[in-house]
């Protein structure tokens, strides 16, 4: 198991504020309204990046695993995918190039890099200073992708770092798993999951 997903685990991650993408504009906005409105027993995060080859080739694989997981689980299973793309033109021409293999609904942007921030100062060695902006670059930075299975109270059970290639079924077993151990403890499957400072919304990438 890769090192820093060892020190993920068990950490509590309460998601800041990340923006929403517009695809009619084709920019990153601020939620709106109940755009934050996130109910899950177990919330999937993914980050990744228009610049990662392996985020780019396993987007089709986790489009369909994200559907799966959400009809199987009856909607106790949330995909969040978190991009770090923070150009608007690169993640516009990243979804119109890869419309087909992207999942539909959620797009979120970590604009502020505060989740990967969040992120690295779970871990022994932490970024000195954050990018500036328009920056992808910490001083040291998560190799994407990053998946994190969070409970019902943010805190993560599961962390993959890098791509899922091959751990498939040690995935989707662990999400198994967490679901029946949630729901024999008695968590509300309808839950709305704490976030810090605002709400991610729902967006559709166009």
């Amino acid at each position: 198991r890769h090192r820093d997903e060892v020190h993920l685990l068990n950490q509590q991650v309460r998601l800041p504020k990340l923006a929403v993408w517009d695809g009619p504009r084709g920019e990153w906005r601020s939620p709106q309204g109940r755009e934050g409105t996130v109910r899950a027993l177990v919330r999937v995060v993914h980050l990744w990046a228009d610049y990662c080859p392996p985020c780019r080739a396993e987007m089709p694989r986790l489009k369909r695993m994200a559907q799966q997981l959400h009809a199987d689980s009856k909607g106790e299973v949330q995909f969040l995918f978190v991009s770090e793309t923070i150009d608007p033109e690169a993640m516009k021409k990243f979804l119109r190039d890869n419309h087909t293999s992207m999942p539909s609904g959620l797009q979120y942007g970590d604009t502020n890099h505060d989740l990967m921030v969040a992120l690295m100062q779970t871990l022994p060695q932490v970024p000195q200073t954050p990018p500036s902006p328009g920056e992808h670059s910490l001083s040291r930075e998560l190799p994407l992708p990053v998946t994190l299975v969070l409970d019902d109270e943010d805190v993560v059970r599961l962390g993959f770092v890098g791509s899922l290639d091959g751990r498939q079924g040690e995935f989707v077993n662990g999400i198994d798993q967490l679901q029946r151990t949630l729901k024999t403890r008695g968590a509300p499957a309808d839950r709305r999951a704490p976030m810090l400072a605002g709400q991610p919304g729902h967006a559709t990438a166009n």
